[in-house]
């Protein structure tokens, strides 16, 4: 595998004025990726789905997790620590906290109820452990919202998707996407693994370009890579 595949990463924002296409069009990257709302933007830069639906299921999925909220108040917790993975499943043990987003090896996220991130607080303050807020209006990426993907499961069985013009890799198994719709409604209740996604990339000597104006996935991205060496990538790269 040579060194000219290109990455494209979107975190959700790009399907907002005229989409991703532009920006796709510019790159032309080999492969695209989303971190959590990205995968709709992916899946739109790769023509799986219209734009215009990509940006209707953002719409639906914001509702579904304000709705699962409003039963199970809670949202999101960042552990930071070299390495953080350690010191994440000690404090998600200690809390009743879940481990919602593995970004880079320094930044595990934590979702959990608000009483739980309390303690979630507490215990990293007796470990001397870092943490940082996230802004999140919901404990995503964890079982908390287990009936919202479910709804979102129905929604997005109305959507047609296409097959794809470019690899689409998914956060939820750190692997190509075979079953978009089953992935994106994971995506709502299961751990996000951008890490270990970003370490498979590598591996298989990919570029890694951001899709906006933001920089906050290219920093995970150079975290990831100058952090502690991962278990070996158990699916590299596959050909276009």
């Amino acid at each position: 595998m040579g060194d000219d595949r290109m990455v494209a990463m979107f975190s959700g924002p790009e399907l907002r004025g005229g989409g991703p296409g532009p920006f796709v069009e510019r790159c032309d990257p080999d492969v695209v990726v989303g971190h959590g709302l990205g995968d709709l933007a992916a899946l739109a830069a790769a023509d799986v789905i219209d734009r215009d639906d990509a940006v209707e299921l953002s719409r639906v999925r914001e509702q579904l997790i304000a709705r699962a909220n409003a039963d199970q108040a809670g949202g999101l917790l960042c552990v930071i620590a070299g390495p953080a993975d350690d010191a994440a499943r000690h404090i998600a043990a200690l809390s009743g906290a879940r481990i919602a987003r593995q970004d880079s090896p320094r930044r595990v996220v934590l979702a959990g109820s608000h009483e739980q991130l309390a303690h979630a607080r507490h215990a990293a303050e007796e470990l001397y452990v870092s943490v940082a807020d996230v802004d999140a209006c919901a404990a995503l990426h964890s079982t908390a919202m287990a009936g919202a993907a479910r709804c979102f499961a129905y929604a997005l069985s109305a959507v047609r998707f296409r097959d794809a013009t470019r690899i689409v890799y998914s956060t939820v198994t750190a692997a190509p996407m075979r079953d978009p719709r089953a992935e994106l409604a994971a995506g709502l209740c299961m751990p996000v693994r951008w890490r270990q996604t970003i370490s498979v990339l590598s591996a298989a000597g990919a570029r890694f370009v951001e899709a906006g104006s933001s920089r906050a996935l290219g920093d995970l991205v150079q975290e990831t890579l100058a952090g502690p060496a991962l278990a070996p990538p158990t699916e590299l790269l596959p050909t276009r």
